[in-house]
């Protein structure tokens, strides 16, 4: 009885080791100021281009990381611990890039951090924001949905529906459809939007170049995407240097990064 006894205890021993050896990994940053201390470290790979210390970028980041975490949490967007390595991931690559941060890496690791802080709203359920939306659903007509693309001339009443490059979605109810965007010349406002290379100020018309005041990147042209809130001009992008604009402590970061 006692070697049946030891060997059930060494059998249960051995069955206990694999559970635990096959189990997943702990979540890596399992509170928002694991998250918060982490982000800012990747961010801050910029401090010496900035001729800033590493300790005072990182307190400043991590500090801004916290405040703009509390503002965002709601009873509808908490921290998802296991989303933030994502966030993590895409801030090292953005912020080790060589040369200039763009409109559009700046757009990625927005989107992406969003979802570090994220709504669990289900398919069709109400929202005012992709982020209140569970998994990779975005709110669209208010509602939580999967994206799907329509092409020109094509219903777009349901939620998710979303027109292809070009065009828009004109709403209309039932009999909402995907109409192409204003030409140059073309009378414009908020929902009848101009083709992507323009800009709109009650007629659609080129956007700006390098140096013109603007007053968000959709003023800008493509070859100066970027409306930089330090100048209110357009320049190419986010660039890190000793006494640049990107440089200053209210933009260091470049974005908050976790979405509207």
């Amino acid at each position: 009885m006692k070697i049946r006894s030891w060997l059930a205890l060494g059998g249960f021993a051995a069955i206990s080791m694999a559970a635990c050896s096959s189990a997943p990994d702990a979540v890596k940053y399992p509170s928002v100021d694991s998250f918060c201390s982490e982000k800012a470290n990747q961010e801050c790979q910029v401090a010496a281009k900035c001729a800033a210390t590493m300790d005072s970028c990182l307190s400043a980041r991590k500090a801004q990381c916290a405040s703009d975490a509390t503002s965002i949490s709601s009873s509808t967007r908490q921290y998802r611990a296991a989303n933030a390595q994502a966030c993590i991931d895409k801030a090292h690559d953005t912020y080790s890039k060589d040369g200039t941060i763009t409109p559009g890496d700046l757009k990625a690791l927005r989107d992406t951090c969003g979802r570090v802080f994220q709504g669990s709203q289900k398919a069709l359920q109400a929202c005012v924001s992709n982020y209140d939306c569970d998994g990779a659903m975005i709110c669209d007509k208010m509602l939580c949905a999967m994206p799907s693309s329509k092409s020109k001339s094509a219903g777009c009443a349901s939620a998710g529906d979303q027109c292809e490059a070009g065009s828009y979605c004109n709403e209309a109810g039932a009999a909402s459809v995907c109409l192409a965007k204003k030409a140059s010349g073309e009378q414009c406002n908020a929902t009848a939007p101009c083709l992507e290379d323009l800009r709109c100020n009650n007629t659609c018309l080129p956007r700006f170049t390098t140096g013109v005041p603007c007053a968000t990147d959709d003023d800008c042209a493509s070859t100066a995407p970027y409306c930089d809130p330090a100048l209110n001009k357009c320049d190419a992008g986010l660039i890190f240097a000793p006494g640049a604009a990107a440089c200053k402590a209210s933009t260091l970061s470049g974005d908050r990064g976790y979405g509207g």
